[in-house]
């Protein structure tokens, strides 16, 4: 008896406690929607055109959404009360700066959107409360630089993205401690070199975005030991040489080096990639490949060679048999297989297709 009015209790306790939860997301600003989206908390005030953090959004919530609106200043108080917060969605604002302090109540924050913003510098220890993070996006703000110690305490995170900042110059202990990040983008910059040991710590990077940066040269061990590098871009850069052991030690499937200014390549420069898939030279000053550029590599599908001012004389005689012979790989500007490699000259054969040439074609030397 005594039993069944203990569980008449229980459950009384734990009704209250849910119609407690529910009327505490009920109680949402106006600006807001305040619900439960697949069992988490949410305040969504998306595109609201909000200057301002509004004032009664749950501290239960989970998820915060105020992206899309127009706020400029954050007080370093904003977030105090959102101690449950595991995602925040602050991209495309007007921020400026972040003050220290913002985050100091978000310790299990995953994930935090800052893209679209306008911040131009970031405090040192702004991310220091939020040690669990794994997402950070940071794009298409107005960053020229950062210290060492940014994000030197987000040893949990996996994927970080700078694209589209205006970063010159990064020290070689940028990303110490991130021996988890999986993703690193710093597209869209004005890089025009990197040190050596910039990517030494990242022992999991799967994934290394560098296209649209100005960068002329690589340090030849600027990719060693990343052994999980699996694609890599430096497209749309300035790059006329590679070093010729730049991709040793690592798995690269996928490599863009398009639009940049390379002259020539080296004969083993993809040889310690056998599993290499995809690799884009297109619009580049190439005008020869060495003999067993694409050897060893089978399971090579996709490369782009158009736009480069190929010669075509007896030295091309190891490219033309390995266009011929390999059509289906070789890919159009629409990615169509089968995209003809032009010759630029000598003049006898400007304009023809190289797989076309006979052996007489090419005895011009």
């Amino acid at each position: 008896m005594h039993h069944s009015k203990d569980c008449t209790v229980m459950w009384g306790f734990t009704i209250s406690i849910l119609l407690l939860s529910f009327e505490s997301l009920n109680a949402c600003p106006h600006e807001c929607r305040c619900e439960d989206k697949a069992g988490v908390p949410t305040g969504d005030c998306e595109g609201r055109g909000l200057y301002s953090l509004p004032s009664g959004i749950p501290k239960e919530v989970e998820t915060l959404i105020l992206k899309n609106n127009s706020l400029d200043h954050l007080p370093s108080d904003s977030f105090v009360n959102f101690t449950q917060l595991q995602t925040l969605h602050l991209q495309r604002n007007r921020l400026a700066t972040l003050p220290v302090g913002l985050f100091s109540s978000q310790s299990q924050l995953i994930v935090l959107f800052l893209y679209g913003n306008c911040i131009t510098s970031l405090p040192d220890h702004i991310f220091t409360p939020v040690p669990k993070l794994e997402r950070l996006h940071l794009s298409g703000n107005k960053l020229t630089h950062f210290s060492n110690a940014v994000f030197a305490p987000l040893v949990k995170l996996k994927t970080l993205v700078l694209s589209g900042n205006r970063l010159q110059n990064l020290s070689p202990y940028s990303f110490q401690n991130l021996q988890e990040l999986r993703v690193l983008s710093l597209s869209s910059n004005k890089l025009t070199s990197l040190h050596k040991d910039l990517f030494r710590p990242l022992h999991s990077l799967y994934v290394c975005a560098l296209n649209n940066n100005q960068l002329a040269q690589l340090p030849e061990s600027i990719f060693r030991g990343l052994h999980d590098l699996y694609w890599l871009t430096l497209a749309n850069n300035s790059l006329r040489h590679l070093p010729v052991n730049l991709f040793q030690q690592t798995q690269i499937k996928h490599l863009y080096l398009y639009s940049n200014q390379l002259q020539s390549l080296h004969a083993g420069q993809l040889q310690p990639l056998p599993d290499l898939q995809t690799v884009k030279l297109n619009g580049n000053q190439l005008e020869v490949l060495p003999s067993g550029f694409f050897d060893n590599l089978p399971k090579l599908s996709t490369v782009t060679l158009y736009d480069n001012p190929w010669r075509c004389d007896c030295s091309s005689s190891y490219m033309r048999g390995w266009v011929r012979d390999h059509r289906q790989l070789v890919k159009s500007r629409g990615l169509q297989s089968g995209g003809a490699v032009m010759c630029d000259s000598p003049t006898q054969v400007r304009g023809l297709s190289m797989a076309n040439l006979t052996d007489a074609d090419l005895s011009h030397c």
